[in-house]
């Protein structure tokens, strides 16, 4: 399990007791964790062999997106 960590001391017990199942992002705030997660997914894509966004080439689901942000 990863939490997203906020620097809280509850995070650290839950990860004494779960053990290795515990991953912490080591953050302590929202952009930290945002950062983290878009490494993640990219370090995941480059491991799949991805080259492109797939949301990024179906205009569908980026209008839909853009609608969501904005």
């Amino acid at each position: 399990m990863i939490v997203l960590s906020s620097g809280d001391e509850r995070e650290r017990k839950l990860k004494e007791r779960g053990g290795r199942s515990f991953v912490m992002t080591g953050c302590r705030t929202s952009l930290c964790n945002a950062v983290s997660i878009i490494r993640s997914i990219i370090a995941e894509m480059e491991r799949r062999s991805w080259e492109k966004v797939y949301f990024a080439e179906n205009e569908s689901i980026l209008k839909l997106s853009s609608h969501m942000i904005y």
